[in-house]
């Protein structure tokens, strides 16, 4: 999609003039602040040796005629020998970037570069759009929940979610059929939490475009223990403003105040200039105490994208990180990273004192990106963070597309890795960055475009996966 180019400096008078209103929030937008200079970076935690391990190609994984966009969807450890597996997945568009609702099989290697063979028959989908790792039937190993986009264009029809299960014997069977109700549901986000209190993971399932061929709206499904879920309707849940579909792009569940009950986070869309809100849960599946979250600098047309819950300064009180993009010039463009301080329950936006400024030139350059991910690079005890986005680490130099990695001081100050650290000479070879662990050592994964050159441009059949220790 080609986009016009607007300088960040009107965009931002205009985004900040609109966002005054900041309902339940301490503090209104933080300033995007002046980028970080050569001074400003650090060097990576470790010694990287990229090495490629894999390759993904939709001709022979069920469209010949794709042109698709890869995704790294998760890193889960599927048979916790301490080494991740890798899913991987590729969402249908043709070679002129439009949607096609053809499916393709979903790809499971393991992060040495060995193949999975935990699973007889991976499933196909259109577009599976995010994933949620979590032990679902409480037999001690990572089973997964795939929430399933379908077709990314009228009519939006959605498609059956996925889900991966342990059988206890070392591998893991698709149980989505069986398992999960049937509902093609244009399912948009995700998130596992034991909502009310019974001792397993439950699942939240958040939906867009009208809820796909099944008219579904915010829903959960509840576990039974063994990971048979039954759907609920959001209303037996959420607030009735939180229900309709489309108002929010995913969710989280965690226990933010540490009260012992799961509480729900639902990222804004900017759609419905609706922002980001915290839903706190009484234990037994309800959410009623709404807050508002304050929105980041680009106002009213924030798409947030992803919530974390982290004590990112370890003082004991769970702080939230927000990841955003905007409309420059076309939506879901532009990247901007929020941090929202607990200070005594209340989010106070603190994102200028912890991080780098973030007013880069070229915003409507920046393709959307789609997790923050915290983990410990560097081995120190502090929470890093690595964000997985559709752009390389670098395009033309190092400094000319936003750092992805921030490096935690201990205080919850994050300094940016430089952006050639994992490629110093072709920054597309790492795309989508997700943590991982060989060994019970944290690594990263990252991926560049498998494809070939035409005379209508780059025809991409896949990706090639990365591995960096």
């Amino acid at each position: 999609m080609r986009q016009s180019i607007i300088t960040l400096s009107l965009v931002s008078v205009v985004l900040i003039a609109g966002c005054m209103e900041n309902p339940g929030g301490a503090s209104g937008p933080e300033p995007l602040g002046q980028q970080p200079s050569a001074a400003d970076y650090v060097a990576g935690p470790y010694a990287t040796r990229g090495r490629v391990i894999a390759t993904t190609d939709a001709r022979q994984l069920g469209c010949p005629q794709c042109s698709p966009v890869p995704r790294i969807l998760a890193t889960p450890d599927l048979d916790g020998d301490g080494t991740s597996e890798i899913v991987m997945t590729l969402e249908s568009f043709d070679t002129n970037e439009r949607a096609i609702n053809i499916p393709t099989r979903m790809v499971i290697v393991r992060a040495n570069g060995a193949p999975y063979r935990g699973i007889s028959q991976l499933p196909s989908r259109v577009h599976a759009r995010e994933a949620v790792v979590g032990d679902f039937n409480a037999d001690g190993v990572d089973d997964l929940f795939v929430a399933a986009h379908g077709l990314d264009t009228s009519p939006f029809p959605g498609e059956q979610n996925v889900l991966l299960l342990s059988n206890g014997a070392g591998r893991h069977i698709d149980v989505s059929q069986s398992n999960l109700p049937q509902i093609d549901d244009m399912a948009h986000g995700a998130a596992a939490g034991d909502i009310d209190s019974d001792g397993d993971l439950d699942i939240l399932v958040v939906t867009g475009a009208g809820g796909g061929a099944a008219r579904a709206d915010n829903y959960l499904l509840l576990n039974d223990g063994a990971g048979r879920f039954s759907f609920s309707g959001g209303r037996n849940h959420m607030p009735a403003n939180a229900v309709p579909d489309n108002r929010f792009l995913t969710g989280s569940l965690a226990d933010v105040n540490r009260d012992g009950n799961i509480d729900m986070l639902l990222a804004g869309s900017g759609d419905e200039r609706q922002a980001s809100v915290l839903l706190y849960g009484d234990g037994e599946g309800r959410f009623d105490r709404r807050v508002t979250l304050p929105r980041s600098a680009f106002g009213s047309q924030t798409w947030t994208t992803d919530i974390d819950v982290v004590d990112i300064d370890r003082d004991g009180r769970r702080d939230l990180v927000l990841l955003n993009t905007g409309n420059f010039g076309g939506k879901y463009r532009g990247l901007n990273i929020q941090i929202l301080m607990n200070e005594d329950g209340q989010f106070v936006d603190r994102s200028s004192q912890h991080l780098w400024g973030q007013d880069w030139s070229g915003q409507s350059r920046y393709n959307i990106a789609h997790n923050i991910t915290f983990t410990d690079l560097n081995r120190d005890g502090a929470p890093d963070f690595v964000v997985q986005s559709l752009n390389p680490v670098w395009e033309r130099q190092p400094g000319d597309l936003p750092a992805q990695i921030g490096i935690n001081d201990g205080s919850g100050n994050f300094r940016p890795v430089t952006p050639n650290w994992l490629d110093a000479n072709d920054g597309f070879n790492a795309r989508q960055l997700l943590p991982a662990r060989i060994g019970g050592r944290n690594v990263l994964v990252g991926h560049s475009l498998f494809g070939q050159a035409t005379e209508n441009g780059f025809r991409t059949y896949g990706q090639r996966l990365t591995v960096y220790r």
